[in-house]
């Protein structure tokens, strides 16, 4: 097995004129919703992965902190593409603890997040 295709497959898809490795990644890191934001906890620390834009609010407040059982964790920064086409957001605060905010996380967005200074 490589990457969870067999043999066979790689050997398929390498006659054919492709070659696609699959890497499964393990992780350790949870993850948490709420309000249709996806935090992924990082050891001591939260960040925004993703969202499911269905569940999302039309305006937003990313905190500076979230709690998931009894522990709480510092939400530092927000990945990138995690809002992606989320036009359903008018508006978006983000919470003073986050640092950065990745390339590409409001990607195709219509709201303009107001990002804390430290964010910037």
């Amino acid at each position: 097995m490589i990457g969870g295709a067999s043999i066979l497959d790689v050997a398929l898809l390498m006659f054919s004129g492709i070659l696609i490795l699959c890497e499964s990644e393990s992780s350790d890191a949870a993850q948490y919703t709420e309000n249709g934001v996806v935090y992924t906890i990082d050891g001591t620390t939260a960040y925004v992965s993703g969202c499911v834009s269905a569940n999302l609010p039309t305006s937003l407040t990313i905190p500076g902190t979230i709690s998931v059982d009894s522990t709480t964790y510092n939400v530092t920064s927000i990945d990138e593409y995690a809002f992606e086409e989320c036009t359903a957001l008018t508006s978006v605060t983000i919470g003073n603890n986050v640092t950065s905010v990745l390339k590409f996380a409001f990607l195709k967005c219509t709201a303009r997040p107001q990002c804390p200074s430290a964010a910037v």
